[in-house]
């Protein structure tokens, strides 16, 4: 999964006089007018606080990326790197610039990659070292070309495909699940509903039939076999796509659930939880929140920013590292040149929460 961040909050219109595009993956609508006004009360009704640590800055060497909205940022576990691409700058031009950031060298690089063409809010999966993307937007339209970075070699590929592929558009929700691409929702200037999947064995598109309305900038994280969607430009909660039938269907939820006008919202995946992170409403602090899987229950909580980290940025796309147990987040602060990164150490906070599942399972 991918993420689109943007530079500032709200919407950008990505095609001036054609349509309004949300900027980013992480953006939604309120269920009903009491629910925005009542965010900021939401951030009082967190639980007791298990993290020890602080979101602190990580210090890197070298040039770096700019700021740029609707950019892909995606980790690539086999390199234990970062991958930052693609998006509009500042001068509303579009970008076709690629950059890896190296976890253990802690330092950006600018890979050569060529035959690309330049856009932003694409989706996006990575396929060991393969990163195929669909989908975007340029200056003058949507696109619908499916083409995927070699990593190793910085080649680009665009593969010949077979059957049904899905329509232009831009924020399309992507993932993998062996052997399948899945590419559902987007917008061409209203939301779409269309499911496809790319078998990336036989290059051939299907296209499958649902009920479900498509959302636009979509977020997600796959735990099993279901891949569990939250957010973006609907007022549903969590949708659960099964991932062996690929048949949708809307989970009820309990707990504190993130509020649905929120802004900069990504989810990852730890464990038998998705946990989904957003800062709308406070600078010092972002506010987590926990999903079990299990139990199909939101769980609340706070995490302060260190005073260095506070004055750098705000963390909102967040990856996960198994092997470090710690979080690392690509940060947006306004008027900043580069995104500065951020980490935060989660290995008892991890311990806790099992603990607290373990003792809900014995009830």
């Amino acid at each position: 999964m991918s993420y689109c961040p943007s530079i500032s909050p709200g919407w950008q219109d990505f095609l001036p006089g054609i349509s309004s595009i949300a900027d980013g993956r992480r953006t939604s609508y309120a269920r009903s007018p009491q629910a925005v006004s009542s965010i900021n009360s939401q951030f009082d009704g967190s639980l007791p606080l298990p993290f020890s640590s602080l979101w602190s800055v990580v210090p890197t060497t070298g040039e770096s990326p700019s700021s740029r909205s609707g950019q892909t940022v995606i980790y690539w576990p086999e390199e234990n790197s970062i991958i930052s691409c693609y998006g509009r700058n500042p001068d509303d031009t579009f970008s076709k610039a690629f950059w890896k950031f190296s976890i253990h060298d802690q330092k950006w690089e600018k890979l050569p990659i060529k035959k690309v063409k330049p856009r932003a809010a694409c989706g996006s999966a990575i396929i060991g070292n393969k990163l195929r993307f669909f989908g975007g937007i340029t200056s003058s339209q949507f696109v619908s070309d499916l083409h995927y970075i070699d990593l190793d070699t910085c080649e680009c590929v665009y593969p010949v495909t077979t059957g049904e592929s899905p329509p232009a558009c831009a924020l399309p929700l992507v993932a993998y699940y062996h052997p399948y691409l899945i590419v559902w929702g987007g917008t061409s200037g209203t939301n779409l509903s269309n499911f496809h999947r790319l078998n990336v064995v036989e290059n051939h598109w299907e296209r499958i039939n649902t009920e479900f309305v498509g959302r636009q900038g979509a977020c997600g994280a796959i735990i099993g076999s279901s891949l569990f969607i939250f957010g973006a430009s609907s007022p549903m909660s969590i949708l659960e796509l099964d991932l062996t039938s690929f048949t949708f269907s809307l989970v009820p939820t309990t707990g504190i659930e993130p509020p649905h006008g929120l802004e900069c919202l990504t989810t990852v995946a730890v464990g038998s939880t998705c946990m989904a992170f957003e800062t709308i409403g406070l600078t010092s602090k972002t506010k987590l929140y926990v999903f079990d899987t299990d139990r199909y229950n939101w769980m609340c909580y706070s995490v302060p920013l260190s005073d260095e980290s506070d004055k750098e940025c705000t963390p909102k796309l967040i990856f996960y590292l198994p092997y470090d147990r710690k979080l690392v987040a690509l940060c947006e602060g306004d008027g900043t040149s580069s995104n500065p990164l951020t980490e935060l150490n989660i290995g008892r906070s991890i311990a806790t929460l099992n603990q607290r599942l373990d003792l809900l399972s014995m009830l």
